[in-house]
């Protein structure tokens, strides 16, 4: 993990940027115990917006917010 900067440090995971390549682009890299999955920024974007639309109906009010 040289050069890698931290993005963020949870309790149970960790989120990592690698250095740019010779495309300029670097990865996004998701740090779960000893398991590290790498995303591109395209593809990072959407699970980011997958995770959200998935959080909203896993969590959402069974009855209206407001009565």
């Amino acid at each position: 993990m040289k050069g890698w900067k931290k993005l963020y440090e949870g309790d149970r995971i960790d989120f990592w940027e690698t250095p740019k390549g010779e495309d300029g682009k670097s990865e996004i890299v998701l740090a779960i115990g000893g398991t590290h999955q790498y995303f591109s920024a395209e593809v990072f974007s959407e699970l980011i917006h997958g995770t959200g639309v998935v959080s909203h109906q896993l969590f959402r009010p069974k009855d209206g917010c407001y009565q």
